[in-house]
Parts: structure tokens; C-alpha cells; sequence
């Protein structure tokens, strides 16, 4: 009997041997996360799941090479990340393990200038893109997206977690609604974000005043740049 387990086996195989053209669907990936990293009860339990899951680091590596465009890089994990949120109902070690091995990736990629802390915003926003509007989905989000701020640069980060995160996604909203043909779409993604944040809150009001700020500043930019 052929099981997605054998065919992600099969399929990472292939990636090794660097055969082209191969067809690595969310249903394998997901069949080749190990028991112990959607088990893992701390960071040092994920982080060793994940590095003795042969399969699915053979098939992430088939996924996301650093010579991929950035942009290839980040779509990709938006329709992984929305996949095991909304319908593969992965654990919170699952997620935050994929989010800090595309880190890898694109944490020196050279194509997208950004700091790394903001390329990890571009993928939350990728992610974002393609999750429904439910609150417990966007929150999982938000979850994931945190710890992986917090694990991926420990103490370099100036702010907590939870604030810096909101502050990078408001600004990548702010600087897309200065531009017309992209303002309604931030708009509504901004306020999907903002179901997974507590209405009240110093992280809701906060993330509302940066998105205004960043918008002000780009809008400012491009008129300079207009002359």
C-alpha cells in the first residue's frame, strides 16, 4: 500500500538527486512532520524533532533554496503556513519550526535588502493573504509569528516579541495603503490581522497609530520622489 509517508519518503529522495520538476503537495509535507515535533513541549525538544526529521527537511529543501526569488520564497510559505493553520490543524512546535527553517532561508537572502525581522513580516502578510477571516485562525497566526521573532533573534530584540510584531506587519500595511492600487487590499488585511489582537489593547490601539505613521511617511516619500 503507497502512503503519503512513502511518497514524501520517495518524493525527498528525488530532491536530493536534484530531479526537476517535482510536485511537493501540503498533504506530504504534512505527513512527513514527525510525531515528536508536533509532541515537542519546549523549544529544545522542536528544535531537535526538527533537525532529525529527515523527510520533511529533504523536501523543505526542495521548497525553499536560497537561490529562489524572494518573492517564489515567501508566496510559498504563505500557502504552507495558511495550510497547516486553517486545514492541517498543526501544533504550535509545527508551526514555529517552519517559520525559523524559511529563516534560514531568506535571513540572508540577497535579493530582499530588508532586515530579517521584516522579511519574516512579509511572510506573515503572505500567510495572511490566504487565511480566512476567523479569529482563532489569525491568532495562531500571531502566535507562531511571535515565537518565532522571540527564537529566531532572542536578545538582539529591542522590543517584546508581540509588539515588535505588530509594529513590522503595520508597517508594511502603512507604506501598501499609500499606494492607490494596493490601499483596499491592505486596508482589509489589516483588519484581518487585527482579529487576532484583543480589541482595546495597547498592542490594538499601538499597531492602529503605526499603520497611520508608515502610510503618512510612504505617501511622503513618494511625493518627494515625484518632485
Amino acid at each position: 500500500m503507497v502512503t503519503p509517508q512513502l511518497v514524501a519518503e520517495k518524493l525527498a529522495k528525488m530532491v536530493q538527486l536534484n530531479i526537476d520538476r517535482i510536485t511537493i503537495t501540503p498533504r506530504y509535507l504534512i505527513s512527513a512532520i514527525p510525531e515528536a515535533l508536533e509532541r515537542a513541549s519546549c523549544s529544545e525538544e522542536r528544535d531537535g524533532a526538527m533537525k532529525g526529521a529527515d523527510t520533511l527537511n529533504g523536501l523543505l529543501d526542495g521548497l525553499w533554496h536560497q537561490a529562489f526569488p524572494f518573492e517564489k520564497l515567501s508566496h510559498h510559505f504563505g500557502d504552507t503556513m495558511a495550510y497547516l493553520i486553517s486545514e492541517g490543524d498543526a501544533t504550535e512546535p509545527v508551526l514555529v519550526a517552519f517559520w525559523l527553517r524559511w529563516l534560514r532561508v531568506v535571513r540572508f537572502h540577497t535579493e530582499h535588502s530588508a532586515r530579517p525581522p521584516m522579511k519574516l513580516a512579509a511572510g506573515f502578510i503572505e500567510t495572511l493573504k490566504k487565511l480566512p477571516d476567523e479569529k482563532r485562525c489569525v491568532q495562531r497566526l500571531w502566535g507562531a509569528f511571535s515565537s518565532a521573532l522571540k527564537d529566531g533573534f532572542g536578545n538582539t530584540l529591542e522590543k517584546a516579541e508581540d509588539q515588535l510584531g505588530a509594529e513590522l506587519v503595520a508597517e508594511l500595511l502603512g507604506a501598501a495603503m499609500a499606494h492607490a492600487k494596493k490601499m483596499e487590499d491592505a486596508g482589509m488585511l489589516f483588519n484581518r490581522a487585527r482579529l487576532g489582537i484583543e480589541p482595546g489593547t495597547s498592542l490594538y490601539d499601538g499597531m492602529s497609530r503605526h499603520l497611520i505613521d508608515a502610510a503618512a511617511m510612504a505617501s511622503r516619500a513618494a511625493q518627494t520622489r515625484r518632485g
